[in-house]
């Protein structure tokens, strides 16, 4: 009576602790740095109290029952002994209930570990009042920051700024006009990214303000000369299209000009050395290149350069066919683009267009050999010009060129660092870093010549891509910016795979790009990273120029000022409204 009462919900109880707390540990460390707590204290003792109470409530607790009930009934020992045992054979069963509640115990604190703690360790440790840090840049967060605007860009125009494009806050962002012209330009980016309408920004402004303008398209932009015709034509200019490609049957194209005629006497023999490939590069074949450039010097005399009359004179002389067969070779074949052999004083004249302060769309190819080529010469021509004149001109020049590295020559790269100097700079653009590492030309020093651009170039405009050397190249340009920043917090697996916070952190200080490689991956269509002498890089959003896209690019002369005769070929339209 005395053990049935009470001593199997004692025993459940104590098993129900054990499998909830589990059976260890059984002592505290007194000298550990972390003092126990105080649950922790209570459990040990909660184990002990258990570990020693279940054999004794089982067990010896019924002994010494039955101990003293022998001892008061003075019953014989050997006869009670076994009425014992027949007796807690028959009760058994009973530890059942006790080891039962022991795997509701362990369940309990599987589940109580598993998924109660760590939720509770998380919740703890956004309960936290951290100290403040600082988060490296994550490109899941950064992918959404730098959707296109769209705004008119010329309500921002400034009489002595360069207007680039707004910032993240809507901001204006400007260039000094007279840094502008002192400064040459690059604006990198893939297909479609926006350059070209980073670049029809700038060539209006410069219109706008009154700058000599030259546009070399290599690829035939669908935008910027429209751009240019509505420009020109507000402000009363001349504006001239020029299309290299000879027409076809579905297409007109106007524009002509000679190549080797523009300039002085040595301008005009570099060029067509160039265009040639009559330039010693030390190796065997330079004896014959001297011999050609004997007969050279000898034909630019009584030709004065031009490509018919060149063609003629070998033609007419045997000899001079076997002497120069390279020359004779190439020049017939630019003698069948017509586009190139205008007849005399005829044609796209660069030094008239600098001394009359004209607006030039130039329209090369990519495609055919020969025009890129030319364009390629013609490039050299503006850039020749531009010195020569400089006494001459009344005005700024502007010369943009797209896609560069098809257009690449010794004296437009030589020129990017001293062309400041003549009142005017260059606005270059290409696709990626290391385009201009992969020239037409094999006979230019490809890494001395990306060198000097990257020099001589410093605005830069670089839109998103997915090039890695361009985006690498923008973070180590952009600088480097210290971050406070969670270096290490450790978390602890229990006994059960549970994971919960440790209650430490460790900060520190880490390095990180002003513009990361995660932003350029993340800039979207029209926005990119504006990088400037003595200015933090800045993150640069443009928009269109509206354009009427009407203009008629038939005939070389767009748009004339009022009351100017036309001192150019092509046919005379309606003047520009007052």
């Amino acid at each position: 009576m005395w053990i049935d009462q009470n001593i199997w919900f004692v025993v459940s109880l104590m098993t129900f602790i054990l499998g909830l707390l589990a059976s260890s540990p059984l002592n505290y460390d007194h000298n550990a740095e972390r003092k126990a707590q105080l649950h922790e204290v209570l459990f040990v003792y909660l184990r002990r109290v258990c570990l020693a109470g279940i054999p004794t409530s089982g067990f010896l607790y019924p002994l010494i029952a039955w101990f003293f009930y022998t001892a008061e009934n003075t019953l014989g020992l050997a006869e009670t002994l076994r009425t014992f045992f027949v007796w807690y054979e028959k009760k058994l069963w009973y530890w059942l209930f006790p080891v039962g509640w022991w795997m509701i115990g362990f369940i309990l604190r599987f589940y109580l570990h598993r998924y109660v703690k760590p939720s509770v360790s998380h919740f703890k440790r956004k309960l936290r009042i951290t100290q403040k840090t600082d988060a490296l840049s994550d490109i899941r967060n950064e992918k959404e920051h730098y959707q296109p605007k769209t705004f008119l860009p010329e309500k921002y125009y400034q009489p002595d700024h360069m207007f680039i494009g707004l910032d993240a806050n809507e901001e204006p962002i400007y260039i000094k006009r007279d840094d502008w012209r002192e400064t040459n330009m690059q604006v990198l980016g893939p297909t479609r990214s926006g350059k070209g309408v980073a670049i029809g920004n700038l060539i209006d402004q410069a219109i706008f303000y009154g700058d000599t303008v030259i546009y070399i398209d290599p690829k035939g932009d669908k935008f910027i000369p429209h751009i240019m015709a509505d420009r020109a034509k507000k402000m009363c200019r001349h504006f001239y299209a020029y299309d290299l490609n000879d027409a076809t049957e579905n297409e007109i194209r106007a524009g002509e000009w000679a190549p080797f005629t523009g300039g002085d006497e040595r301008a005009r023999r570099a060029r067509i050395l160039t265009a040639f490939g009559l330039n010693d590069t030390g190796g065997e074949s330079d004896f014959y290149k001297g011999r050609e450039r004997k007969l050279l010097d000898k034909l630019l005399v009584s030709t004065n350069g031009r490509i018919p009359l060149l063609l003629e004179e070998f033609e007419k002389n045997a000899d001079y066919q076997e002497q120069g067969q390279r020359l004779y070779n190439a020049i017939s074949q630019w003698a069948k683009i017509k586009s190139l052999c205008p007849k005399k004083d005829r044609g796209l004249s660069i030094k008239k267009s600098l001394l009359n302060n004209a607006v030039i769309y130039v329209r090369g190819s990519m495609d055919d050999e020969i025009i890129r080529e030319a364009t390629r010469i013609l490039v050299m021509e503006i850039v020749q010009e531009i010195k020569r004149l400089h006494h001459l001109r009344t005005s700024h020049v502007t010369l943009v060129i797209d896609e560069v590295r098809f257009l690449i020559s010794n004296p437009l790269v030589d020129s990017l660092a001293t062309i400041a100097g003549f009142n005017a700079n260059v606005a270059i653009a290409y696709q990626a870093k290391n385009d201009v590492r992969n020239l037409t030309d094999r006979t230019l020093d490809a890494k001395s010549i990306d060198q000097s651009i990257n020099i001589n170039c410093q605005l830069k405009l670089i839109y998103g891509s997915l090039d890695p050397e361009t985006n690498q190249w923008a973070e180590e340009m952009s600088g480097e910016r210290l971050k406070l920043v969670t270096r290490n917090e450790h978390t602890k697996v229990g006994k059960l795979g549970e994971e919960t916070w440790e209650n430490t952190r460790s900060i520190g200080q880490e390095k990180e790009g002003f513009i990361t490689e995660n932003t350029m991956l993340s800039l979207k269509r029209r926005v990119g990273i504006l990088f400037q002498p003595r200015e933090l890089a800045k993150v640069v959003f443009t928009s269109f120029v509206p354009t009427s896209m009407s203009n008629d690019f038939s005939k070389t002369e767009v748009i004339k000022p009022i009351n100017e005769k036309i001192t150019s070929e092509g046919a005379e339209l309606d003047a520009c409204d007052d």
